[in-house]
């Protein structure tokens, strides 16, 4: 079942994986493994009848969540969107599915969880950077709807993930061995740098930075940062990472400067005054929109437009639309009530934190998250962080059969 809900919490990736290579499933990924994740949830549901306990503060959450919920189906009553706006609230079923299932199925080895979930991701990215490489290198392709153009198009889907792995193997000792977690570590950071994706790239070194700061803190109150065996050993790796850095650029010298330069120009837009790329601005217009409708009268400030509604109000079209903010998102379908029913779900997850011992998902990680959604997505795409925040919640209580482990 652990294997399960990793698969659905990466099916969306899988879909395009397996679409991009001519594979057609008869039934949707999301939906039959959400399907499996139900019955296993009712399944064990029925036993707590029967006597198992549950954690309190996590149901509290998911009570909170199934609020919100409620409250998005409410605004079906008056969205002017007619078939999105359905679709949207089956959607958005797949993040409580997601949230809902750690605090159920209490067999989760969290441990083995993150590592498949970063070996996952390095596979991932081993598929994906050669597409990459290829799409830019073939500029016939770069100007016609063709598969290849949809599975560039994940490259912040793509690097998000990896900004995530990258924190994973950062703060967790247990999932590799050290020079086996550096290696990763190095690999995967050097893929978010080269994949064009900017808030990824951003965000995953604004972290990085802090948690260097904080570490050094720590050496100068406490002294040692280091033993001189792991001190020793990270030289070694240094060495052995500089080697392989300096052959792959020598070897692939042509790859990296393709990539190497997408990244420079994605990156340095971001400082141009007059013109920051086609998609921010698209994103200011969006902004802005957003916060005129928002404003428009207090009854709309307070309730919104409803679920969906902003497809219909911004393009005349009832199709998937969304503001790339999903605080705005939140704002301008649900109204106020629809955020601060958001915002207690969120205060909920953060007001019972786990004891420090047991802490393999610290709260930092959520800063990453919050930052990325504020930038894009929709609040139908967050399923993973579902999972991180429901993981969270109850890491105390799982039962991690290898947290005794000691890689270093």
């Amino acid at each position: 079942m652990n294997i399960i809900y990793l698969i659905y919490l990466f099916s969306g990736m899988l879909k395009s994986v397996l679409l991009y290579h001519g594979i057609n499933l008869p039934v949707d990924l999301t939906a039959a493994f959400a399907f499996i994740l139900i019955l296993d949830i009712l399944w064990n549901a029925v036993g707590t009848v029967s006597g198992k306990k549950l954690h309190l503060p996590s149901l509290i959450a998911l009570g909170s969540l199934l609020l919100f919920f409620i409250w998005m189906m409410l605004s079906l009553t008056y969205t002017p969107s007619e078939s999105y706006s359905k679709q949207k609230v089956v959607y958005f079923l797949t993040n409580i599915v997601a949230f809902a299932y750690p605090i159920f199925h209490k067999r989760i080895n969290l441990v083995k969880l993150m590592r498949y979930f970063v070996l996952f991701v390095l596979v991932l990215s081993f598929w994906y950077m050669p597409i990459l490489i290829y799409y830019l290198s073939h500029s016939e392709l770069q100007g016609i709807e063709s598969p290849i153009r949809e599975v560039v198009s994940m490259y912040l889907g793509v690097g998000l993930l990896q900004g995530i792995s990258v924190l994973l193997l950062l703060q967790n000792r247990k999932l590799f061995s050290l020079i086996l977690r550096i290696l990763l570590t190095v690999f995967l950071f050097a893929c978010i740098l080269l994949s064009g994706a900017r808030a990824p790239t951003l965000f995953t070194l604004v972290i990085l930075m802090v948690y260097a700061g904080v570490k050094l803190i720590q050496y100068f109150e406490y002294g040692k940062l280091f033993h001189r065996a792991r001190l020793n050993q990270l030289i070694f790796v240094a060495f052995v990472i500089g080697v392989l850095g300096i052959g792959t650029g020598l070897v692939f010298s042509s790859q990296v400067r393709v990539l190497a330069h997408r990244s420079i120009v994605r990156i340095s837009l971001l400082f141009d005054d007059e013109y920051k790329g086609d998609s921010v601005d698209k994103r200011v217009e969006q902004i802005n929109f957003s916060l005129e409708m928002i404003s428009k009268s207090s009854e709309k400030f307070l309730i919104g437009y409803g679920v969906g509604s902003f497809g219909v109000l911004e393009s005349g079209e009832d199709s998937r639309a969304y503001p790339h903010n999903f605080i705005l998102e939140i704002l301008f379908e649900m109204g106020l009530i629809g955020l601060i029913l958001f915002l207690f779900f969120i205060v909920m997850v953060f007001a019972h934190p786990p004891e420090k011992a047991s802490m393999l998902i610290p709260a930092y990680f959520f800063v990453f998250f919050l930052l990325n959604y504020v930038k894009s997505s929709s609040i139908v795409d967050m399923r993973i962080m579902y999972a991180f925040l429901s993981l969270y919640l109850i890491q105390s209580q799982l039962k991690i059969t290898e947290l005794s482990q000691n890689y270093d």
